[in-house]
């Protein structure tokens, strides 16, 4: 199915784009933009990802002698207050 651009501001980006790259023609220019759109966001780490990281760095940071966080350390942190 074919793709009309009938927005005269995204015909202008595209002919920026087709100048700028090495498409030979707008519908190359736009596929490449989308592909290259599509890989950025497959290539994003997850939501997941991104938490396990920073729960490793956080473990990390924390050292070998790790004290567990429950209720008589997080009272601790509140007393004298």
């Amino acid at each position: 199915m074919p793709l009309f651009i009938k927005d005269d501001a995204v015909d202008e980006l595209a002919k920026k784009y087709m100048a700028l790259s090495n498409a030979t023609t707008k519908s190359d220019a736009v596929k490449q933009a989308l592909l290259q759109a599509l890989e950025r966001h497959e290539s994003a780490p997850t939501a997941i990802e991104i938490a396990r990281k920073y729960r490793e760095a956080l473990r990390a940071n924390a050292g070998p002698n790790q004290l567990p966080a429950d209720k008589p350390f997080r009272d601790s942190c509140y007393e004298g207050k």
